[in-house]
């Protein structure tokens, strides 16, 4: 930040606000917006580690053939999936929303021109 200033300006939180409630269909500190169902299939490696951990109240979880597994998660938007699905590398593919698969996609690519 430059140019910091006190403008003695008082900021007050509507009485009626959760940031329990703002953040709920958030995968962290991203607000809704949006209504994403995304759909994640992890391979045997990612699985077991994926699989001990509740990311998200709303996801679920399903035994794929193989050790394998299926994440799926409604979510409010789809920045941070999308970092936490890169940080997976190889071990991660996007089943659905198409959108979050076409954002994937082009990072990947963008990844490979920097290069």
């Amino acid at each position: 930040m430059r140019k910091v200033q006190n403008t003695r300006m008082r900021f007050r939180r509507p009485a009626d606000f959760s940031i329990t409630k703002h953040l709920s269909e958030s995968l962290g500190v991203f607000s809704t917006n949006g209504r994403f169902k995304v759909r994640i299939a992890f391979d045997d490696f990612a699985a077991r580690l994926v699989g001990e951990r509740n990311w998200h109240p709303s996801q679920k979880i399903k035994q794929l053939p193989g050790g394998t597994i299926e994440l799926r998660l409604e979510l409010g938007s789809l920045e941070e999936i999308e970092r936490w699905i890169l940080s997976w590398g190889a071990h991660a593919r996007v089943l659905e929303p198409a959108e979050l698969k076409r954002r994937i996609r082009r990072s990947a690519e963008a990844i490979l021109a920097a290069t």
